[in-house]
């Protein structure tokens, strides 16, 4: 079932949907950034609500946003993510691409399915713990203040896309899970069991932005994948 009116609705209500922003957060975040730029949504691809497992990444803020708010609506990102999205000519290491990787690799050794890179694009979905961003030069991260007002909205977001499997990458996304967690099970490096109105299991990483941190932690891949593997569902 897609359930993507569902979000769509969230959004509205909450004053985070690209074209009814009235986020009670929204003079905060705006201030002092000329280049501030409203709300996007998840990624959510139609095929994410019938994959097993469900795997959401939940990464910083979008780096850069469009000014044209319609291009920042859940069909719309829809649109540039699933059906436009050519992965083989995403930059290697850059978040993007690892992305659709650590979705690959996790998918398959759970489902026991063989999905190509490009097959990716159908089934995870992604969240950003910021949803607006101060467009910074060079995509740097949004100031703190961003990521800490935008708690207020992701509990809701994740109790209707219920993930299997949560990918965090990077601090700020980190922060704001243990924030959520009401009870944590460590079940090894980087892997946890958590409760956070409904159970899921958890992998901290770093953002592919942080490169040496990031590699050698992708080193340790197959020893996450066992991990879940074993724990899931």
């Amino acid at each position: 079932m897609d359930k993507i009116k569902e979000i769509e609705q969230f959004y509205y209500d909450n004053g985070i949907h690209s074209l009814n922003f009235t986020c009670q957060f929204k003079d905060d975040c705006g201030s002092g950034s000329n280049k501030f730029s409203g709300p996007k949504s998840a990624f959510i691809p139609d095929g994410y609500w019938n994959a097993n497992p469900r795997i959401a990444f939940l990464s910083l803020d979008s780096g850069d946003g469009y000014s044209d708010p319609t291009k920042r609506t859940p069909l719309a990102v829809r649109q540039q993510e699933q059906f436009e999205c050519r992965v083989d000519q995403l930059p290697k290491g850059r978040h993007w691409y690892e992305t659709h990787f650590w979705t690959k690799e996790i998918y398959n050794a759970i489902s026991h399915e063989e999905i190509t890179i490009q097959d990716t694009c159908n089934i995870f979905c992604h969240l950003n713990s910021a949803k607006c961003c101060q467009n910074k030069k060079g995509s740097r991260e949004a100031d703190i203040k961003l990521f800490r007002n935008c708690r207020a909205y992701l509990k809701g977001e994740l109790e209707i896309l219920r993930p299997h499997i949560l990918i965090t990458q990077g601090n700020n996304a980190k922060d704001s899970i243990e924030n959520l967690a009401v009870d944590r099970k460590k079940l090894g490096d980087y892997v946890e069991k958590i409760d956070i109105g409904f159970t899921l299991l958890w992998v901290r990483t770093y953002h592919p932005s942080s490169y040496g941190f990031y590699y050698k932690q992708k080193r340790q891949l197959g020893n996450i994948i066992q991990l879940l593997s074993k724990n899931y569902p």
